[in-house]
C-alpha cells in the first residue's frame, strides 16, 4: 500500500475506494432496480451528518437493488479486497450484499446486527457486521457496518450490489411499494480496516479517518 507524507504527522496510507458517489447513491453512477424512491440525505448518518440515503421498494415482484460495476483493470487478480456499506433498519430489516453477479452474496440482520448465510460459488475470506460506533463515536443507534472480503478475479466482474431482502437468503420478493431501509458510504477497497472517506468522480483517496484493525 502507498503511503503519503503529511506536514508535521507521520505518514499515512493512500487508499483507493474503487465505489463512485460513495455517499450519492441517488446519482447516476448507481443502477436502481424497482425501487420506488431513493431519498438523498434522509437520515442522520454515523458521522453524525445527514447524508444517510433512504431505499424505498416498489410493489414489483423483482430484486430491490443497487448496482454498481467497477471498471475493468483496477482490481488485479489474486489481490483481496473488501467490500463494505453502512446500513440501518427501515420496515426492511435485512441487506444483501453481493460482491460478483450473484457469484458471492452475503445476508445481514440488520434488526439484530448478526450475520445470515452466505451463497454462491465464490465464498467469502471473512465477513462482518459491526455497530457504526466502533468506527464513529457517538453514531447514532442502528448503523452497522456490513463487510464481505474475498480474493479478486478480474473474469468474475467484480460490482457491488446492495439488496434489500425480507429474509436470510432472499434474493428477491414482492414490494410492498413503502418499507425501506437506509444506507451510507459503500466501499470496495484493499485495506479491510478502513472506515473511509466519500468519493465522488475520482477513486483515490487519503485516509483521514478512524482505523479499526483486522478481524
Amino acid at each position: 500500500m502507498a503511503r503519503v507524507a503529511v506536514a508535521n504527522r507521520v505518514t499515512i496510507p493512500v487508499q483507493q475506494n474503487l465505489i463512485l458517489r460513495s455517499d450519492e447513491f441517488n446519482h447516476a453512477s448507481w443502477t436502481q432496480i424497482a425501487l420506488s424512491a431513493l431519498n438523498a440525505n434522509a437520515a442522520v448518518a454515523p458521522d453524525g451528518t445527514t447524508t444517510a440515503d433512504q431505499l424505498v421498494e416498489d410493489s414489483a415482484a423483482s430484486a430491490h437493488m443497487l448496482s454498481q460495476s467497477v471498471a475493468g483493470g483496477l482490481i488485479p487478480n489474486g489481490g483481496e479486497y473488501a467490500w463494505s456499506v453502512f446500513a440501518k433498519a427501515g420496515a426492511r430489516t435485512w441487506l444483501l450484499v453481493d460482491s460478483c453477479a450473484g457469484l458471492s452474496q452475503s445476508w445481514f440482520d440488520l434488526a439484530n446486527g448478526t450475520l445470515g448465510s452466505i451463497a454462491g460459488s465464490i465464498r467469502p475470506v471473512y465477513r462482518t457486521i459491526e455497530a457504526a460506533s466502533l468506527y464513529f463515536s457517538g453514531a447514532p443507534a442502528g448503523w452497522y457496518r456490513c463487510t464481505i472480503a474475498g480474493m479478486s478475479f478480474e473474469s468474475a466482474f467484480p460490482q457491488m450490489e446492495l439488496r434489500m431482502a425480507n429474509a436470510d437468503l432472499s434474493t428477491g420478493y414482492t414490494g410492498d411499494g413503502t418499507s425501506d431501509l437506509f444506507l451510507w458510504r459503500a466501499q470496495l477497497a484493499e485495506a479491510r480496516n478502513w472506515a473511509g472517506v466519500p468519493t465522488a468522480t475520482t477513486t483515490t483517496v487519503v485516509d483521514t479517518g478512524p482505523i479499526r484493525s483486522k478481524p
